[in-house]
C-alpha cells in the first residue's frame, strides 16, 4: 500500500504483479509495461540501506486528472495478457460515487482482501484511503480459511467486505456485529445467497469489467422488491457519472426487455489497451449517442428490466469469468497449442447447474504422439496462472468442424458423457484418513473414482474449492490447512498431514444474563407484536404406552442440556435482556386424558398460546392419553 501511494505521490502509474504469477507471465507484463522500476523485496531491502540518502520533504502533487494512475493486465484472447490503462479521473469518480452508494465515512474498516493485480483492490483500498477511513489487510492463509477469515472479519472489527459469491457462500452471515454491507462481484450472484445475507446486513452486487474501472453498474437488494421466481440477482443500476446502452448488432438501442450487448460509457472509461492500438480502436469506440465521448464495448450481454435494473445475460464470445477473474479461453488455447505435442486444442466452460456454483474449464486436445497429461499439466503452469489451468483434458482422434473448417465447440463431447482424463493411474484408499480424503475430494469436486495418486488441481481443484476441502474436513472432525492442500495436493502425501480434532467443551450449566444474538436482536426489532406466536411445535403418536416417569426424566435431561431451553426474556429501557434461569427454570409437563378429536385439538391449541417469552418455560412437554390408550 505504501509503494501504490509513494509511485503515485511521484507521479507515476503502477502495474501490480501477482508473485505466484509464473516467471514468464511476470516477464512479458514487465517487458510489455516498459516500467523503469521494480518494487520488489529486492528493491525494498536496497531503499532501507540508502533511505537516509532520500529527501524528508513532501513533494508537491504533479498528477493531472487524465495521468495514468496504474496498468492492470488481463487476459488476451490472442495468448498473451493485455494492460488496461487507467486515469486518475475514473478513479476519482468510481471513489465518490461509490462513497455516496455506500455512506463511506472515516470511522468505517475496509477490509483490503482482493490481490493488488485484481482491479477489485482499487475499489477497496481507494474509498477507505481518499476519506481517512481505516483499511484492515489480511494474510493469505487467512483469507483462504473460512473459520478463520469469519474470526478476522469479527475480531477486527471490519464494517465492509468485498468478496466473489463464491466465497461468501462459505461464510456464516450472522457473526459480525460491526459489518454495516456486503458487496459481491466477479460472477453471478444467486438471489439464494444474497437472501441469506440481506437478513443481517445490506447486500450489494457489482458489476464492471477492468476497462471501465471496477464498477459501473450496482444493486442494492431489497427482499421486499426482488421478483421471487428469479434465482441470478440483477446487476443494477448506473453508478454515478456512467452511461449503460443496451445495442443490438448494429448498435441501435434496443427495447425493454430485449437481450443486447452491454456498452458503457462516462467517466470510467479507460485509455485503452497498452501498446494494442488495433485492439483499443475495436473495443473502445465513439459514443454514437453523445458526440465527442467514447463507450466500451463489453461483450456481455445483457437487458433491461421493467423497474430499470439491468439482467446479465451472458457473453456474446469465449470470455468467462470465474471466481472473479476475467479468462479469454482463447489465451489457453495458444498456450496449450504452443507445446510440441499438442496439434489442436479447443477450451470450453462447464456451467454448473446451480446458481452460484463454480464453473469448470475443460480442454479437448488432439495430440500429434503419445502424451502425458501430468506432464502438460505441469508444463503449463509454467506459461499460465494456476486459476488458468483446465480442471480435465479430454483427448480426441480430431476436433469436429464447421462447414468453413472451423471447430465446432457444439460438437464437442459432452464432459458428463465422456472418461475424462486426469492422467494419473487409480489406486485406492489404503487407510481410513485416505478413505475420508477421497470422499470428501469426490463430494467437493465432483468427479468419481478418485484414487490415492490423483492430484487436487489435476482434478480441478483451485484456492476456493480447496476451502470446501477444508471446511468439509472439519465437520468430520479431522484437521487440514489451505497451505497444506496446496503443498501436498497428491491424496498420498495430503493424508499424512491429516489430524484428529478432539474438541473439550465446558458442559456445565449456563446461567445469568446472556448477549443477544444477531438474529435474535432482528427478531425482537421485527416482531413487536404477539411475540409468543412465534414458537414450534411437534407431535409423536405412539402405539405403544409412553412411561410417564420415564419422559419426564428424559424431558429433564434435555432442558438441562441445552441451555438455550432455559431462557426468558424482559423488557429494559435498553432493549430486551435475556437470561438464563439455570436448573430452576425446568420445562412445562401436563399429563391430559382425552376422549375425541376436538378435545385432543383444544388442548393442543392452548398448550402452545400458552408460551410466554417473559416468565418461560420455553419448553413445554405434554403426554395426551386417549380411552384406546394411544399416546
Amino acid at each position: 500500500v505504501i509503494s501504490i501511494l509513494a509511485i503515485l505521490k511521484s507521479g507515476g502509474a503502477y502495474v501490480p504483479i501477482d508473485i505466484d504469477y509464473p516467471q514468464e507471465r511476470i516477464n512479458y507484463i514487465l517487458e510489455d509495461s516498459h516500467c523503469l522500476a521494480v518494487a520488489d523485496e529486492e528493491e525494498l531491502k536496497t531503499f532501507h540501506q540508502q533511505s537516509g540518502r532520500y529527501s524528508t520533504i513532501n513533494p508537491e502533487a504533479i498528477n493531472t486528472s487524465h495521468d495514468l494512475i496504474y496498468v492492470i493486465y488481463t487476459s488476451g484472447s490472442t495468448g498473451k495478457p493485455k494492460g488496461v490503462m487507467t486515469e486518475h479521473h475514473s478513479v476519482v469518480n468510481l471513489v465518490e460515487s461509490q462513497q455516496k452508494i455506500f455512506g463511506i465515512t472515516a470511522q468505517e474498516n475496509i477490509l483490503q482482501y482482493s490481490n493488488i493485480s485484481f482491479d477489485a483492490s482499487v475499489e477497496q483500498l481507494f474509498i477507505a484511503l481518499t476519506c481517512g477511513a481505516r483499511v484492515t489487510l489480511i494474510d493469505k492463509a487467512t483469507a483462504l480459511d473460512p473459520a478463520a477469515l469469519e474470526d478476522f472479519i469479527s475480531s477486527q472489527q471490519v464494517t465492509h467486505i468485498h468478496m466473489v459469491p463464491a466465497l461468501l457462500k462459505m461464510l456464516r452471515p450472522t457473526r459480525y456485529e460491526h459489518l454495516k454491507r456486503v458487496i459481491a462481484g466477479g460472477d453471478k450472484c444467486s438471489a439464494e445467497l444474497a437472501r441469506s445475507w440481506a437478513q443481517y446486513h445490506p447486500f450489494y452486487n457489482e458489476y464492471g469489467p477492468t476497462e471501465t474501472t471496477v464498477t459501473s453498474i450496482e444493486y442494492l437488494y431489497h427482499q421486499a422488491t426482488a421478483a421471487a421466481s428469479s434465482t441470478v440477482l440483477p446487476i443494477g443500476r448506473p453508478i454515478g457519472n456512467t452511461r449503460v446502452y443496451i445495442v443490438d448488432e448494429r448498435m441501435n438501442l434496443v427495447p425493454v426487455g430485449v437481450e443486447g450487448e452491454i456498452c458503457i460509457g462516462g467517466a470510467g472509461v479507460a485509455r485503452g489497451y497498452l501498446n494494442k492500438a488495433e485492439l483499443t480502436k475495436e473495443k473502445f469506440i465513439n459514443d454514437p449517442f453523445h458526440e465527442g465521448e467514447r463507450i466500451y464495448r463489453t461483450g456481455d450481454m445483457g437487458r433491461w428490466l421493467n423497474d430499470g435494473n439491468i439482467e446479465f445475460r451472458g457473453r456474446k464470445d469465449n470470455q468467462v469469468k470465474i471466481r472473479g477473474y476475467r479468462i479469454e479461453l482463447g489465451e489457453i488455447e495458444e498456450a496449450l497449442q504452443s507445446h510440441e505435442s499438442i496439434k489442436e486444442a479447443a477450451v470450453v466452460i462447464k456451467e454448473s447447474h446451480q446458481p452460484g456454483e463454480e464453473k469448470e474449464i475443460i480442454a479437448y486436445i488432439v495430440c500429434r504422439t503419445k502424451t502425458d497429461i501430468a506432464a502438460i499439466r505441469s508444463w503449463l503452469r509454467t506459461v499460465l496462472p494456476d486459476y488458468m489451468i483446465p480442471g480435465w483434458f479430454t483427448e480426441l482422434e480430431e476436433m469436429p468442424l464447421t462447414s468453413s473448417g472451423k471447430t465446432d465447440r457444439r460438437r464437442l463431447p459432452d464432459p458428463e458423457e465422456i472418461s475424462m482424463q486426469t492422467g494419473t493411474a487409480y489406486e485406492p484408499a489404503r487407510n481410513d484418513k485416505e478413505t475420508n480424503l477421497i470422499a470428501v475430494f469426490e463430494e467437493v469436486l465432483g468427479k468419481t473414482p478418485i484414487g490415492i495418486k490423483d492430484e487436487f488441481f489435476a482434478l480441478g481443484g483451485d484456492s476456493i474449492k480447496s476451502i470446501k476441502v477444508v471446511a468439509r474436513l472439519r465437520q468430520l472432525g479431522m484437521k487440514l490447512t489451505i497451505q497444506d492442500v496446496m503443498k501436498y495436493p497428491v491424496i498420498e502425501k495430503l493424508a499424512e498431514r491429516v489430524q484428529s480434532l478432539h474438541h473439550s467443551s465446558d458442559q456445565g450449566l449456563v446461567q445469568g444474563t446472556i448477549p443477544l444474538s444477531p438474529i435474535q436482536h432482528y427478531f425482537f426489532q421485527e416482531h413487536s407484536i404477539e411475540l409468543h406466536h412465534y414458537n414450534q411445535s411437534v407431535l409423536l403418536a405412539s402405539r405403544q404406552r409412553v412411561s410417564e416417569e420415564a419422559l419426564k426424566a428424559v424431558l429433564g435431561h434435555i432442558v438441562l442440556h441445552h441451555d438455550a431451553l432455559r431462557m426468558a426474556y424482559h423488557e429494559s429501557p435498553e432493549g430486551w435482556v435475556q437470561q438464563n434461569l439455570g436448573s430452576e427454570q425446568g420445562y412445562g409437563y401436563e399429563l391430559i386424558h382425552y376422549t375425541d378429536e376436538k378435545t385432543f385439538v383444544a388442548h393442543c391449541e392452548r398448550i402452545q398460546s400458552s408460551m410466554d417469552l417473559q416468565k418461560g418455560p420455553l419448553f413445554r412437554g405434554a403426554l395426551l392419553r386417549k380411552t384406546d390408550r394411544s399416546h
